[in-house]
């Protein structure tokens, strides 16, 4: 962890994002937070999936930490990895199909600025063709 407080809107933010797969929505889910371009902010990204997946985001995102975990994990196993990881005063953590807007870093600050202990936000779930997707998201 750092020095700087939560409460403080320059606080260092840590994201997690656990995936089994790594598959195609992993890469698009991580451009829209790299995209954000802070440097008090990391992306880890903690893969159960193929090698090639974690080579792939190592390939294009040069600034994210991939973690790859030895041997089938299930999802919160890689949340739990990840969350480990961080070096964070927010620390925060998402799907590997869903993307973030522009705004979603300055609004998680923001949102630590009150007195809420967990802050939640608008995210796009890029995986909606089966009715089990939208019950995971939800």
């Amino acid at each position: 962890m750092t020095s700087s407080a939560p409460d403080r809107p320059e606080a260092f933010v840590s994201l997690v994002i656990p995936s089994l797969s790594g598959g195609p929505d992993l890469l698009e889910c991580v451009a829209s937070f790299v995209r954000i371009g802070d440097a008090d902010f990391e992306v880890i990204v903690s893969l159960g999936g193929p090698a090639e997946a974690g080579r792939r985001v190592e390939e294009r995102f040069p600034g994210v930490r991939v973690l790859r975990a030895a041997g089938r994990r299930t999802l919160p196993e890689l949340k739990a990895a990840g969350l480990r990881a961080a070096r964070g005063d927010i620390v925060a953590t998402t799907a590997d199909y869903c993307t973030a807007s522009a705004d979603w870093l300055v609004e998680l600050r923001r949102g630590h600025l009150g007195e809420a202990v967990a802050i939640g936000g608008a995210m796009e779930n890029r995986s909606t063709s089966r009715t089990i997707d939208w019950a995971a998201f939800f």
